[in-house]
């Protein structure tokens, strides 16, 4: 009987043993798990109180954790900021160059303006200067050439004179090829040395030093000039209508022509 109670004692104080070791056990997990939640918080927090070497070491990495997060951010804004500077030197170089293209187009735009507007002033100029058709010179140059093709400048240039200023008269017609061509008037039309120069000049032969001095005679004459220089003196032979080896009245000799 003894015995039995014994037994029963031993093996209520093993169970006993057992349940407080499992106890202990359970508040030492839940201590640890405890102080591990609160641990991770204070990490979190940055309010880790660390109490021993581990936690030492645990500092350092989360410092060296700190420091290389810090210089991957400094990284990033040191590389960030030239891709900036970068992207606006870019923008800056493509302004420059859309800003030299529009100036180079305005410059171009205003040369071009420039050389119409000369353009058409020389068409003026020349307008206002040739007063005078192809025809005209054509039949001027001629009738001069037939007249006074051995007389000096000056002569070529009076006979030319003397047709224009029959040209404006009401006394005689009002065209060039009216006035050379009026019946009893011009020795050429009648003799053929008028028809002969015409032909030369239409073969493209009419060429020679006073067949050249003859068109530009006619030029002048044609554009309205009215003076005539001769041996070093100028003659205005404005109202001159008439010429010939002789003319009764004349008040003006060229070589072997006479005008009045």
């Amino acid at each position: 009987m003894k015995l039995k109670k014994f037994i029963t004692v031993w093996l209520l104080a093993g169970l006993c043993m057992v349940a407080h070791s499992a106890t202990a056990k359970a508040s030492v997990e839940d201590t640890v798990i405890s102080n591990q939640v609160t641990e991770e918080n204070d990490i979190s927090n940055g309010t880790v109180e660390f109490k021993n070497v581990e936690d030492v070491e645990l500092q350092v990495e989360v410092v060296s954790l700190g420091a290389i997060q810090v210089v991957t951010e400094a990284a990033v804004t040191v590389v960030t900021e030239p891709a900036v500077f970068g992207a606006a030197s870019i923008e800056e170089k493509q302004t420059e160059t859309v800003t030299k293209n529009e100036t180079a187009n305005k410059s171009k735009e205003t040369t071009t303006k420039e050389k119409k507007v000369e353009t058409k002033k020389s068409t003026k100029t020349n307008a206002k200067k040739n007063k005078y058709t192809k025809s005209e010179l054509r039949l001027m140059s001629c009738i001069i050439y037939a007249e006074a093709n051995g007389e000096p400048y000056a002569g070529k240039l009076a006979v030319g004179i003397v047709v224009m200023n029959r040209k404006s008269s009401k006394s005689f017609p009002n065209t060039v090829k009216g006035v050379i061509y009026q019946k009893y008037q011009f020795g050429p039309v009648r003799n053929g040395s008028l028809k002969r120069a015409l032909k030369e000049y239409d073969a493209g032969r009419f060429t020679s030093s006073a067949e050249k001095a003859c068109i530009k005679a006619a030029k002048a004459a044609l554009n309205g000039t009215k003076k005539v220089t001769y041996r070093s003196k100028t003659h205005n032979m404005k109202g001159y209508y008439y010429f010939s080896t002789y003319v009764k009245g004349k008040r003006l000799t060229i070589k072997n022509h006479q005008f009045k």
